[in-house]
């Protein structure tokens, strides 16, 4: 299947490094951490990248250039001026296949992306959206008993769930998109998608890494071993 990368936002909470370099290219340890995540993906044979860049597209572009080089293939789709989640996803529709797992280019959580995909397959392909519990009591998300998404504020809530950065997403989701306009997946997109009762939740229980913050920075710099190398990321996480 294939996987967009979003991988366009300006990194204001990682300045003054983001100053001269997009945010997914920031290094963890010698590697930029788009590096880490595009090999996490290979690792699961998922080789087939689209990357949406946007500020500073340069530095990702030239790094990767056509991924072979990092045995995975790469497409980019470069917005001039940022347009939102939503505005990246409709600017990249004509690389996009008819169903795409859509990442965030600036979390890291650990799954194992089969048992997603099946999840996907196995409930009719509707869009699914993957969740965690919430331990601090600011979630953003509730389901219902059918794991179907009832309600979702991204602003952080006293909700069950919470939302960790990865999706499935039909290309059809694209309709609801309109051009030459900025807008959020997650503030316009998802609420369409929730009253059609078309966007249904994967539970893990796995946690995620914020790389746009330096404490997530420092997390994955001590975590990274452990990431790339343990045997439970072959696992049902």
């Amino acid at each position: 299947m294939q996987v967009v990368i979003l991988a366009g936002g300006l990194g204001t909470r990682l300045r003054p490094l983001t100053y001269s370099i997009p945010k997914p290219m920031v290094e963890i340890n010698g590697k930029p951490f788009l590096e880490y995540l595009i090999m996490y993906l290979k690792s699961q044979n998922l080789k087939n990248i689209l990357i949406c860049t946007g500020y500073m597209s340069e530095k990702i572009t030239s790094y990767f250039k056509d991924g072979s080089a990092f045995g995975v293939n790469i497409r980019f789709s470069n917005e001039k001026s940022p347009i939102g989640t939503g505005g990246a996803l409709k600017n990249a529709e004509m690389f996009l296949n008819g169903d795409f797992i859509l990442l965030n280019g600036d979390t890291f959580i650990p799954l194992n992306y089969k048992h997603i995909i099946g999840y996907y397959r196995n409930h009719g392909s509707k869009n699914v959206i993957v969740i965690n519990k919430n331990k601090k009591c600011h979630g953003n998300i509730m389901i219902n008993k059918d794991k179907i998404v009832t309600e979702y504020n991204k602003k952080e809530k006293n909700f069950a769930y919470n939302d960790c950065g990865v999706q499935i997403f039909k290309k059809e989701i694209i309709k609801f998109i309109p051009k030459n306009k900025k807008v959020s997946l997650e503030n316009e997109i998802f609420p369409l998608l929730i009253r059609k009762k078309e966007l249904i939740a994967f539970e893990t229980k796995s946690d995620f890494v914020d790389l746009g913050t330096f404490d997530g920075m420092n997390k994955f710099k001590t975590a990274v071993k452990d990431y790339f190398s343990s045997p439970k990321f072959s696992k049902n996480t």
